[in-house]
């Protein structure tokens, strides 16, 4: 079964740290959010992925063009994630799994809602969605289901408050029949001018009533600088710690830490714990770095601390 990975956004919540360079490529303790969504995928039993990108976006492609596991589609004008899965549809051949880009849940629930769908009791089983309990405060920014243990049988974008009572939320990853594509050129854009995927959900499980859900534990995400912060310090607590050749002896490090290559550090620095330092930064003398990532071309001036976030 293929993956298709929307990753052609801006990434507006990010702001100034996606003025060079796409969410899809933000570091994350040393690989780019879109490779450690695709280790996931591996890791969950998934071998064959589309991406879909900006054509702008020359550091993805970059990295993913010559992958013989990888094809590319481009999505130009950003007119909502089902206009975007349309631009991979030419490549999509049989079933498929789709996610975003900055959407990342345990392995193992990945290979388990992908067996789901697999092996599912319902033959005719049209798609598959990846739910979670979400708390009140949650829900006015997340599609809610409504879910009856098995089929859904709404999805409520953003719903205003009182709208629904249930408690289960729709995360950015789905398992379809090859025909959800057909729901595609049938939609209208939304008020926010969009072609909206639930739009299309919503046409499916109208026509099929067989659309199931799957509630899985949570996932991580990256929507703004803290999720950045918390996802690099996830993924050093569990590697192993890398510090760039040719410190000055003076520097102190404490582990957890990832210096690349490239980087200048400066004598007498304290770096960690929880500290990723990426290439061509720049470290003055005395510099204190705890739980922070420090992006590429970043300067930290002699003896300023750093500490608990994202600088650059």
């Amino acid at each position: 079964m293929q993956a298709v990975i929307l990753a052609a956004g801006r990434g507006t919540r990010l702001k100034e740290l996606t003025s060079s360079r796409s969410k899809a490529m933000m570091p994350i303790a040393g690989k780019p959010m879109i490779a450690r969504v695709i280790e996931m995928l591996i890791r969950g039993g998934l071998s064959e992925f589309i991406i879909v990108a900006h054509p702008e976006d020359e550091e993805l492609r970059s990295l993913f063009e010559k992958a013989a596991d990888v094809q590319l589609a481009f999505q130009s004008e950003r007119k909502g994630a089902a206009h975007a899965l349309s631009m991979a549809a030419p490549l999509i051949r049989a079933n498929f799994l789709l996610t975003a880009c900055d959407n990342l849940v345990e392995d193992v629930e990945v290979k388990g809602f992908v067996n789901h769908f697999l092996t599912a009791n319902s033959p005719n089983l049209a798609g598959l969605l990846a739910l979670m309990r979400v708390p009140p405060e949650r829900r006015a920014g997340m599609g809610i289901v409504d879910w009856d243990g098995e089929n859904i049988q709404r999805i409520v974008e953003k719903p205003a408050a009182g709208s629904t009572t249930s408690d289960i939320a729709s995360m950015p990853l789905y398992c379809f029949q090859h025909q959800f594509l057909d729901y595609l050129p049938r939609l209208t854009p939304s008020v926010r001018g969009e072609y909206e995927l639930q739009d299309a959900m919503q046409l499916m499980i109208a026509e099929t009533r067989a659309v199931h859900g799957k509630i899985l534990s949570g996932r991580r995400t990256l929507t703004d600088a803290a999720d950045l912060l918390e996802l690099n310090l996830h993924y050093l607590n569990t590697g192993t710690q890398v510090a760039a050749q040719g410190l000055p002896p003076s520097v102190k490090l404490k582990a957890p830490y990832l210096i690349e290559s490239g980087a200048e550090i400066g004598e007498g620095c304290s770096i960690g714990p929880g500290v990723v330092i990426e290439s061509s930064a720049l470290i003055g003398k005395k510099a204190v770095l705890r739980n922070a990532l420090i992006l590429r071309g970043a300067q930290v001036s002699d003896e300023k601390i750093v500490e608990n976030q994202v600088f650059g």
